[in-house]
């Protein structure tokens, strides 16, 4: 196609293709951030053992605005969907077994793209469903210390139960929950995807 295209819209195509290359790079640097990758996958036997990778769902416009988000189903916006191409790509390299994912709209999205790259099973697991966050739903960092707390940081944030919302305790209940599911019924040689 480009052969009949003028050398002028062939130097267009030419020059965004390159600079959508370097931001597509640039991102999928930012999104290892994202990927806990375990230092030694390997036992004390030697022998090879599973491996679990854990990523977080692809931006959504929530996100990009700074808003704190909880129960919200809110869905992924185009750069998220970007995110989700690239961990895609790298699951790919990964030679991922399979995924398990919350059912919120964002991480499912996610495991949807995800799994297009990887042809892999999507296993939903309500455990992994994002903390409710109450009346923080929606404000940012400056708004909750505004209207609730003074001195509001990331440390009380996760500490401190949202008044209407779930306490960290009760996260890590379930979350551990779920991580002992997957020790026992899975066998030791699995590399599974968490997205949440």
């Amino acid at each position: 196609l480009q052969n009949y295209l003028p050398e002028e819209v062939k130097r267009m195509i030419n020059n965004l293709s390159l600079r959508l290359s370097g931001e597509l790079s640039k991102k999928e640097q930012e999104l290892d951030s994202f990927i806990w990758k375990p230092e030694n996958h390997y036992n004390s036997n030697k022998r090879k053992s599973g491996v679990l990778y854990i990523a977080r769902h692809g931006e959504t416009d929530d996100n990009r605005l700074g808003l704190l988000m909880g129960r919200k189903d809110i869905e992924l916006n185009k750069n998220g969907i970007k995110q989700a191409h690239i961990l895609g790509k790298k699951a790919k390299k990964l030679k991922i077994d399979f995924i398990i994912s919350s059912p919120m709209i964002r991480a499912k999205q996610t495991a949807e793209i995800v799994k297009s790259h990887i042809h892999k099973p999507i296993k939903f697991d309500h455990r992994l469903i994002e903390r409710d966050i109450g009346v923080y739903e929606g404000l940012t960092m400056q708004e909750v210390e505004e209207k609730f707390q003074k001195g509001f940081d990331g440390e009380m944030a996760y500490n401190k139960t949202p008044p209407g919302g779930e306490s960290a305790q009760k996260v890590k209940e379930r979350v551990f929950s779920l991580m002992e599911d997957i020790k026992r019924k899975y066998p030791n040689n699995k590399r599974i995807l968490i997205i949440t």
